[in-house]
């Protein structure tokens, strides 16, 4: 699941992902401001959506779903402000660290920084967006490892409670799997069949790739190419 531009749907909805076989909501918490911190910009600063991000946390903490929290760009594509990514976290993973289930989606960057205040809480790194094969795989791969090397002092060090997150591209998955990496896509499309190439944000009732509230739509697909929907351990 994921949402963006938009307030939560309603918990009866919430509580309905499970049924369709999904078991995570992944959640744009706030836009950074390109400006921070020495500019007005759009006004923002970090921690600014904090409570009704409590609610979001509240809530899916009541159905027992993953959140998956992001710092989101809003129009700024291909911009990137790393003083409110570092605050943005700063604020947030003390906030959560103690909330579970639960997960975040960072930059290399700003590792450490959740690490000190959660050490227990999954991280999701990278969210590459529009991912291909072949040499952008290999980069991918690639980039992991310079993680692990800067982080673990090991290229090739087993993570345990980290995983990569990607919009698209099956290709990219495959490849960063033989690698020996977790995977989470983020964000699903229906148009070509169970696992599409092309990626598109989904709402529970009435989105772009269609309602994954109709089984032909996305859970019937999924057990058709044989993909399991054992019990979530991380969710009762």
């Amino acid at each position: 699941m994921s949402t963006e531009h938009s307030d939560l749907v309603p918990d009866a909805n919430i509580a309905n992902l499970k049924n369709q076989s999904f078991s995570a909501v992944h959640l744009y918490a706030e836009t950074f401001n390109p400006a921070y911190p020495n500019g007005t910009g759009n006004g923002r600063t970090p921690g600014y959506a904090a409570a009704w991000l409590d609610n979001a946390v509240a809530r899916t903490k009541a159905a027992n779903v993953y959140l998956i929290i992001v710092l989101a760009n809003g129009d700024n594509n291909v911009k990137y402000n790393l003083a409110y990514a570092r605050d943005f976290w700063t604020v947030y993973a003390a906030r959560y660290k103690d909330e579970s289930p639960g997960a975040v989606s960072i930059n290399v960057d700003c590792y450490k920084i959740i690490r000190a205040a959660a050490p227990n809480t999954p991280v999701l790194m990278f969210t590459y967006a529009s991912l291909g094969g072949g040499a952008s795989a290999a980069g991918a791969v690639a980039d992991a490892q310079a993680f692990s090397k800067a982080v673990f002092r090991n290229a090739n060090a087993k993570w345990t409670n980290e995983a990569i997150a990607i919009t698209d591209s099956t290709d990219a998955v495959t490849a960063l799997n033989k690698a020996g990496y977790s995977v989470v896509l983020t964000e699903f499309a229906n148009t070509t069949g169970a696992c599409s190439n092309r990626s598109q944000h989904t709402d529970l009732t009435n989105g772009p790739s269609g309602d994954i509230t109709d089984p032909t739509v996305y859970a019937n697909r999924m057990k058709a190419a044989n993909i399991s929907f054992a019990a979530d351990p991380g969710t009762r």
